[in-house]
């Protein structure tokens, strides 16, 4: 002020205002970094979840389609090794299955049936203890007597895929 003395009131009055503008940007400027720090947190544990869930979905479907092998073994045992007609029984089941393209048996390591076998007969006398690219999960499965998820790797019948395998003895 031109008029003011210097160190009066009225002197000052500009620099409380300027150090109460100050103040009042920087705690607006504390509450907007806040709140975009919550949303970053928040954005987060929505992603998290949505991760989770994907994955879990994931989880149950893998298991779902590789329940199948508990059904082709206990059809297996109960045929005391052998499977009549297993032609029919895989197109049947197959369907209930919709995350597997094909089912096969391998007695011995070496696929003898698999359906559909159009579009497979490439698979047709692999021997999965002898493949090099096969043998470390075929053998896995083997030893250890439980289903084994294997892959990805290139199907001998084309394109790449993963396998379910479960040891019947």
């Amino acid at each position: 002020m031109p008029g003011a003395a210097p160190g009066s009131a009225e002197a000052r009055r500009p620099l409380l205002v300027a150090g109460a503008f100050a103040a009042a940007l920087l705690c607006s400027a504390l509450v907007a970094w806040r709140l975009d720090a919550h949303q970053v947190e928040e954005s987060r544990a929505r992603t998290l979840d949505m991760a989770g869930d994907h994955a879990h979905a994931l989880q149950a479907g893998i298991e779902h389609n590789l329940s199948a092998t508990f059904a082709l073994a206990a059809m297996i045992r109960q045929g005391n090794g052998a499977l009549r007609d297993f032609e029919s029984l895989a197109a049947e089941m197959l369907p209930y299955y919709p995350g597997a393209s094909a089912l096969q048996l391998a007695p011995g390591g070496v696929v003898t049936q698999v359906h559909p076998l159009t579009g497979n007969e490439q698979a047709i006398g692999h021997d999965l203890l002898r493949d090099p690219a096969r043998t470390r999960e075929a053998f896995a499965a083997r030893d250890s007597g439980e289903l084994t998820l294997a892959g990805p790797f290139r199907l001998a019948q084309g394109g790449l895929g993963a396998a379910g395998r479960l040891p019947v003895f």
